[in-house]
């Protein structure tokens, strides 16, 4: 069936015109928003994992996807497949990947890329050895118009050189579920750094086009304790809800985040790129773009024509796999979150958790910047 599969994938490499056709790993953000989203961007959803048989069976008939799988290598090794969507928990990201780019698929893996940046590592190898598949993790914000408008201006130079990015997410995200799960283990890629902190630290990155070099960090975990489904128990929680870097950027520059899963009031979700002219500011909760001047006078504004981010981001990602034809070199691509642009924030991450538990400054492991 792999041979099959492999077989097919190659034959539809030279037709670019049909559509590409994705596998989704996981029930959860994959059926509720991949699906719709992937069709109406124009990709074709054609099969769905989850380990209990008739759960996929369900999701794919309510859904009208034709195939359902409780096997990983059964849904890469689909001949009906060209795309597999990884959206299965954190720590189960680097074998389902693995697994699709070693059946000859083009990957889109959630984020985090993988439960720490050494495991990431082996996504970023496995994929190194095949430059004709596209292998790109699910930063989504990356393709709004509002993203991509703040980095060309400060790209251009219209602000001068950065001195310092700062952000802050504050949401309140309900103790990252109700009750206790694999979301709460550290050990598992648990954690609002997991769940949104890797957004933030991706789009600071794209935005401002500098790397973090080092990091002091601080995790909380402010809600100790979560209530096992159907139990009078509860399990400690031991992954973070709140998280913040002060941090140095490569090449000179200061960066700031705070990112909270826990916080009260209107939520607020920024970035700020300072430089020597001027600023840029991204607001999420709006989804524009503004440029000030070093006056502090508005000097241009994009705005997303979407209210939802995510969602909006989303959308336009799947449009640009459906305009790659299945290209990794495909300038529609050109914004993507190489998996070794994942390795890099899941680096920050990692740098950030050891400081909080030494107290220490720690410099992040940069792995040689993704060229595109």
């Amino acid at each position: 069936l792999k041979a099959v599969g492999r077989a097919a994938f190659r034959a539809r490499e030279c037709s670019p015109s049909m559509p590409l056709r994705v596998g989704i790993i996981g029930t959860g953000w994959g059926c509720k928003v991949q699906v719709p989203v992937f069709r109406k961007a124009g990709l074709q959803v054609t099969a769905i994992y989850s380990r209990d048989k008739a759960k996929a069976e369900q999701f794919a008939s309510n859904l009208g996807v034709p195939h359902a799988f409780d096997s990983i290598d059964a849904l890469c090794g689909c001949p009906e497949v060209d795309v597999v969507s990884v959206v299965s928990p954190t720590f189960l990201h680097a074998e389902h990947a693995i697994a699709a780019l070693r059946a000859g698929k083009h990957l889109l893996s959630d984020k985090p890329t993988a439960v720490s940046a050494d495991e990431a590592a082996t996504i970023v190898a496995e994929a190194a050895k095949r430059p004709s598949q596209i292998a790109i993790i699910d930063h989504e914000l990356r393709f709004l118009k509002a993203t991509q408008a703040a980095r060309d201006i400060v790209a251009s130079g219209a602000i001068g050189a950065v001195r310092h990015v700062n952000a802050q997410f504050l949401l309140h995200m309900g103790g990252l579920g109700k009750n206790f799960s694999w979301w709460h283990e550290r050990s598992k890629g648990g954690g609002v750094s997991g769940a949104l902190g890797v957004h933030v630290i991706d789009l600071c990155t794209f935005v401002s086009g500098r790397r973090i070099a080092k990091v002091a960090g601080q995790a909380n975990t402010f809600i100790k304790e979560k209530p096992v489904r159907g139990s009078s128990e509860v399990q400690v929680a031991t992954a973070d809800d709140f998280f913040t870097i002060i941090g140095q950027l490569e090449g000179g520059g200061a960066i700031s985040i705070v990112v909270s899963g826990v916080s009260q009031g209107k939520p607020m979700r920024s970035v700020v790129v300072v430089g020597e002219q001027g600023s840029v500011v991204v607001d999420l909760d709006a989804v524009t773009a503004t440029h000030y001047d070093a006056k502090g006078k508005e000097a241009a504004k994009v705005a997303e024509s979407a209210p939802d981010a995510f969602m909006q981001g989303t959308l336009t990602l799947a449009e640009a796999l459906v305009a790659s034809g299945g290209s990794p070199g495909s300038p529609a691509l050109a914004p993507a979150c190489l998996v070794s642009d994942g390795m890099y924030v899941q680096s920050v991450i990692d740098a950030m958790l050891k400081s909080s538990d030494s107290g220490s400054v720690v410099s992040v492991a940069l792995p040689p910047p993704a060229s595109k």
